[in-house]
């Protein structure tokens, strides 16, 4: 075989795969000045040459160029020469230099001759190995951050890049509307969504595994529920991002580049929470049948709700995520026994809690009441479901702004005394 010359032999062809480096335009005998093209290893050659020219992250015009030639894979590509393709429509210098800057990461170029090309066995050649996702993201260093920027490149200049990471949360705040990111650039909403398209469909059909967002994708994936704030703060100190990164930019990464999102986000009365995929739903759901449950009876407790709710969660799914909710609080030291705090003010009055309104009512009527005795009346006439102990009982009084004890019994306050008395 020539020294110019690499052999790939590949099973499925009657004869070897060549890739002949043309000789460069100078003077002499062509087989001396002939480039030798060499790769690691045959298999990986050969696996190359069969990727899907649509499955390389090049331009839209580089792409309709390519279907115009009928250049189907990167075999058909490379023996195209420069002056070719720069004769096609649409296809200029900026063009070609991001095409050369593509193959050069595989270790390709353009102006080869192939032998034997195509191979027999082309159509069945659909897949593309992991190893070639990744070769077009940098490995070595770097942060969550420069993958992101460096992904919005299809945006054109910088300006744009910054847009584009803006509205996708691409920065790490979470993202914008195009309204608001075209008015903090001075553009137009429609020039915003031009900008935003063009990162979009550059991702179409290429399959990228920046191996940073991979890790982040992993990392933020909670066993059941976790806080978002809590999330982003332990990618922050693994060393992931620069700064805390809020998780939607995240999820609209792995969306534009199709990878599996393991997480989802919910809101719980504004507090954002990371959930298992597909779950999200099903946990905001479980939420709010317990708090219908904690309001009606007031209180509630942990193993009485695991056996009203068996059939949703366990006990530990409920003790890791109800803390979860802004209103959630433990009455005990056990965890036991809580409630969601009702928005209680200095003055008494009705809120969305049966026991507290109880309470309101029987201490409106009688006025300074031992416990004992407020205890007993509360068990009277359309008795709560769920009584507590006293001890939890008297936490409840203490939580409550309007209420003191003094000595055993409950006093109710006057809205002038509530300023002066300390808790």
């Amino acid at each position: 075989m020539s020294p110019s010359t690499t052999s790939c032999h590949d099973p499925g062809t009657t004869g070897p795969i060549r890739l002949v480096g043309r000789p460069p335009r100078r003077s002499g005998p062509a087989s001396e000045h002939a480039e030798t093209f060499r790769l690691a290893a045959a298999e990986q050659t050969i696996s190359r040459l069969l990727i899907r020219v649509r499955d390389l992250p090049l331009p839209s015009r580089v792409r309709a160029a390519s279907e115009k030639l009928g250049l189907i894979r990167v075999g058909d590509l490379v023996q195209m020469s420069p002056g070719a393709l720069l004769t096609q429509r649409n296809f200029g210098r900026r063009s070609l230099q991001m095409l050369q800057r593509v193959l050069a990461l595989l270790d390709l170029r353009l102006g080869l001759r192939v032998d034997g090309w195509p191979p027999s066995n082309l159509n069945e050649a659909e897949s593309v190995g992991e190893e070639l996702l990744r070769m077009f993201i940098p490995r070595k260093g770097g942060t969550l951050e420069d993958e992101l920027r460096q992904l919005t490149a299809p945006a054109g200049s910088p300006r744009n890049m910054l847009i584009a990471s803006r509205c996708l949360g691409w920065d790490g705040n979470g993202g914008a509307t195009l309204e608001d990111a075209g008015r903090e650039h001075r553009i137009s909403k429609q020039r915003a969504s031009q900008i935003v398209n063009r990162v979009r469909r550059q991702y179409e059909y290429p399959r990228v595994l920046p191996p940073h967002l991979v890790r982040c994708l992993r990392m933020a994936t909670p066993r059941l529920a976790e806080d978002a704030g809590a999330v982003e703060e332990r990618l922050y100190r693994a060393g992931e991002t620069r700064s805390p990164f809020r998780l939607e930019g995240l999820l609209t990464a792995a969306e534009i580049l199709h990878l599996p999102a393991t997480f989802e986000i919910i809101r719980l009365e504004g507090r954002r929470v990371v959930v298992r995929a597909e779950a999200g739903a099903f946990l905001a759901a479980v939420v709010g049948n317990v708090i219908r449950i904690a309001d009606r009876a007031g209180v509630a407790d942990i193993p009485g709700l695991a056996g009203t709710l068996r059939n949703r969660c366990s006990s530990a799914d409920f003790e890791e995520l109800l803390p979860l909710h802004p209103r959630f609080e433990w009455l005990d030291d056990a965890r036991t026994w809580f409630w969601f705090r009702p928005r209680l003010s200095l003055r008494p009055a009705r809120v969305r809690n049966r026991l507290v309104n109880k309470i309101f009512r029987v201490i409106s009527v009688t006025g300074p009441i031992p416990q004992g005795d407020l205890q007993s009346l509360i068990r009277r006439r359309r008795p709560i479901a769920v009584l507590p102990p006293g001890e939890i009982l008297q936490e409840v009084y203490r939580r409550i702004p309007w209420l003191r004890v003094r000595e055993g019994t409950i006093v109710q306050l006057e809205f002038c005394d509530l300023r002066l008395s300390p808790r």
